[in-house]
């Protein structure tokens, strides 16, 4: 009886490329994961919600629960509030110049909140599926309020 050898061709060398390379993924991706949970560290930024009316300062407290309007994420509580008068800048009809003239009745308000992301790296910091940065516009909402603003101050604590 004759043995046949077993051939080797192309085909399987891509077959155990493409396996070694899922593994390295899967690999990669887990120890990643892993190493974000639990690591994080507390994070606080500032809110600014501006043109917003008086009654509004009404329904917001202290450690009140923050969460993210459009995909549901958990943000934190907030830490603390601040409210200042509202100003737009306009061109005055009869001089020309530029006049900055008080909203009445309105005002920026500035919420501080506290909270653990899900995913923080020096790139970008993630509470959910939303991305948290200076400059950054985001959507709050609370059971008696909502607001959209922009992150106006961010702080890591180690």
């Amino acid at each position: 009886m004759e043995k046949t050898k077993a051939k080797f061709n192309l085909f399987d060398v891509v077959i155990i490329i493409a396996v070694l390379a899922i593994a390295f993924g899967a690999y990669r991706y887990l120890i990643k994961k892993t190493s974000s949970q639990g690591s994080a560290p507390a994070v606080t930024f500032t809110v600014e919600l501006q043109k917003q009316g008086d009654d509004y300062a009404d329904e917001m407290e202290i450690g009140d629960d923050i969460s993210d309007a459009v995909k549901g994420g958990y943000f934190g509580k907030i830490t603390d509030i601040k409210r200042e008068k509202c100003y737009i800048v306009n061109e005055s009809s009869i001089t020309g110049e530029y006049v900055k003239t008080e909203m009445k009745g309105k005002y920026n308000y500035y919420i501080t909140i506290e909270g653990i992301p899900s995913y923080c790296t020096d790139a970008s910091t993630m509470f959910g599926s939303c991305e948290v940065g200076v400059g950054r516009e985001i959507y709050i909402k609370n059971r008696n309020y909502v607001g959209a603003g922009y992150v106006v101050d961010i702080s890591f604590d180690k």
